[in-house]
């Protein structure tokens, strides 16, 4: 049983196990690795414990409740199904879990509300989605309701779904899971022009349609918003999309943000090195001993990689670009910073 936290740890483990090879068994990487495996194989001990005395226990079925982040089981086992229920009792057991959901932290599908709420039956879809507008106290999530949500949903919800839709932006998951983007179409594009934050699935949906018309609203939702590497990957190659324009600005907003900001500085340069922005590829390598930027370094490490023409360990190609580095330039068919030298027609710096 895991939440999303444990999630992430397994998602960065396997990360850098795919990436060993490429980072030539790098030392730093190497120990990076050992301490999550270590790490990992206390969370299992644990675990099993867990498991263990739980046996038979609703909760044990339904949770992996040893996270003090997660579920309170205390409080969501007082909460009994109602008996003979009508939708009024079902709205009333519906809130109750949200409310005894207040303060988790972390949340996964496998959280016990999300066994209790698909109690309510697919027959009661509708109460679930009515219920994620509850106004409830501040610090409830409605993540354990979404899991359920997406887990009952048939293709014959279609129209609830698509009503829905608007208010409810995550539903463009089931949309484009069942292939309803068509019929929401004129949706998904009103949407995307007023410039709010959305999902990156509702992106995708809209590139999907490769329409010229919305490339305009994909770029400034490209410039604007701070995840801009998901982004990139959902528009990058659209047909006829030019992005250099959109690099250049997102650069700049970048350039002008705090050191503090690490996450939108780190995605941003990631995608820059697709431009040749060499001062992208400076932040990056000069940041690669931060231990502030530890949680995003396989990816960052690979990104190097992929875009610097040498072969050896990443510390010697740090060292290697730190001593080349005036003669170093974009080649832009292979999209490798090079050597002047190696580069037959001369490529112009960013």
């Amino acid at each position: 049983m895991m939440t999303r936290c444990f999630l992430a740890i397994i998602i960065g483990l396997c990360g850098l196990t795919v990436y060993a090879d490429t980072l030539n068994n790098d030392p730093e990487v190497i120990t990076l690795l050992q301490h999550i495996s270590e790490k990992l194989t206390s969370i299992d001990k644990r675990m099993k414990k867990l498991e263990k005395g739980e046996a038979g226990n609703q909760a044990a079925s339904c949770s992996f409740s040893g996270n003090p982040d997660g579920p309170n089981i205390k409080k969501l086992s007082k909460i009994k199904f109602p008996e003979n229920p009508d939708k009024e009792k079902l709205k009333k057991y519906v809130r109750e879990i949200m409310i005894a959901t207040k303060g988790q932290k972390c949340f996964g599908p496998e959280d016990l509300q999300v066994c209790m709420f698909k109690k309510v039956e697919h027959d009661h879809l509708d109460i679930l989605i009515d219920a994620l507008s509850n106004k409830l106290n501040h610090g409830v999530s409605k993540c354990d309701l979404e899991y359920a949500i997406s887990d009952m949903v048939k293709p014959s919800d279609k129209e609830l779904i698509i009503k829905a839709l608007p208010k409810y932006t995550w539903l463009v998951e089931i949309v484009n899971r069942y292939g309803w983007q068509k019929d929401v179409k004129k949706v998904l594009i009103e949407k995307l022009s007023t410039g709010q934050r959305l999902p990156i699935t509702w992106i995708i949906a809209v590139a999907g349609f490769r329409d010229p018309k919305t490339y305009g609203m994909l770029k400034e939702y490209f410039i604007t918003n701070r995840n801009r590497l998901q982004v990139y990957e959902a528009i990058k190659d659209l047909p006829g999309l030019k992005l250099d324009d959109a690099i250049d600005e997102a650069w700049s907003m970048v350039e002008a943000l705090p050191s503090r900001d690490i996450f939108e500085k780190l995605n941003t340069s990631i995608v820059a090195l697709d431009f040749g922005k060499k001062k992208a590829l400076d932040f990056l390598i000069n940041n690669s001993s931060n231990k502030r930027y530890s949680y995003y370094k396989v990816r960052y490490i690979k990104a190097i990689r992929d875009h610097v023409d040498y072969q050896g360990s990443f510390y010697d190609l740090v060292n290697w670009y730190n001593k080349n580095k005036q003669n170093i330039v974009f080649d832009k068919k292979n999209k490798k910073f090079k050597l002047k030298s190696t580069v037959s027609n001369k490529q112009g710096e960013k």
